[in-house]
């Protein structure tokens, strides 16, 4: 599945299903375990309501880097409210680039940069102020708020 997904042309248009379509809208979820199908739309509580897509739990994510041997996934497509979310132990980030996105939500943005070690950093944008955080500040136990 992973050579799949990175066979696909970019500017590709987004199919209404399939698994494109389900990749781009499906939103972890530490409250469950296994996969939960949003058939309502409600994204098992999380109010984003994106559809049909797919919740998925921290197990699920832990057994896909076991299995392919990856120690870190990054994704997007989902609001997060500081800009950058980590999940599953570490194993899992999603970054949302967009601060106040649409107007409606009043979420910072991150860009996130890998340098040549490997080290992961985080630039969060806010409509207020710019921070920089690593990883390694994350993983020694250090909280940033702006």
């Amino acid at each position: 599945m992973i050579d799949v997904a990175f066979t696909y042309n970019t500017l590709l248009q987004i199919p209404d299903t399939g698994l494109i379509y389900d990749l781009l809208n499906s939103n972890p979820n530490k409250n469950i375990t296994g996969w939960f199908e949003n058939r309502d739309g409600s994204d098992y509580g999380s109010g984003e309501g994106q559809g049909p897509g797919f919740a998925f739990g921290p197990d699920v994510v832990s057994r896909f880097c076991q299995k392919h041997d990856i120690d870190l996934i990054v994704r997007a497509h989902q609001v997060v409210e500081d800009g950058y979310e980590i999940f599953s132990n570490r194993q899992l980030v999603t970054i949302c680039s967009a601060p106040n996105y649409r107007g409606e939500y009043d979420n910072a943005g991150a860009i996130m940069s890998v340098d040549e070690t490997l080290l992961c950093s985080f630039q969060v944008c806010s409509l207020y102020s710019t921070i920089t955080i690593s990883l390694k500040s994350l993983i020694a136990g250090e909280i940033y708020r702006y």
